[in-house]
This record gives C-alpha cells, structure tokens and sequence, in this order.
C-alpha cells in the first residue's frame, strides 16, 4: 500500500466536533484492497479514540454519522 497517497486525505481534515456515539465514514478514492481498508480503519479509531469507522471506496471524504432523535 502506498501510505505516502493517504497523507493529503488525512491532512484535509481541520476540526471535527464528534458527540458520543458518532460513526466516521472514510470514503477512499477509487478501490481499496481489504488489507488496505483495515489499515486505514485501524489508524482511524486510533486516532478518533475507538470511534466506529467505516471504510468505504469511491470518493475521498471523511463524514460523521450521527443518530438524530425525533422530535415529537
């Protein structure tokens, strides 16, 4: 895996507000390898304390999932 393509998808995050319970979901560009989205997962609940990530191809965004509750 070339590590040295993921360093300016990284870098392209500035400030991220996460509320307990968010997910991430790393959109890689173009197809990855398994062992390639396990790695970048891995470094992603590293570096975000645990969070839950998902790894997906096509695209290169970085996103948070949040549950909303419904207001009634």
């Amino acid at each position: 895996m070339d590590t040295e393509k993921l360093a300016p998808i990284f870098e392209a995050v500035q400030v991220l507000s996460l509320r307990p319970g968010d997910m991430l979901v790393f959109r890689a560009p173009g197809l990855l390898a398994e062992q390639q989205r396990l790695l970048i997962r891995e470094q992603l609940e590293t570096v975000f304390s645990g969070r839950r990530v998902l790894v997906i191809d096509g695209g290169s965004e970085l996103q948070v999932v949040r549950e909303e509750k419904a207001v009634t």
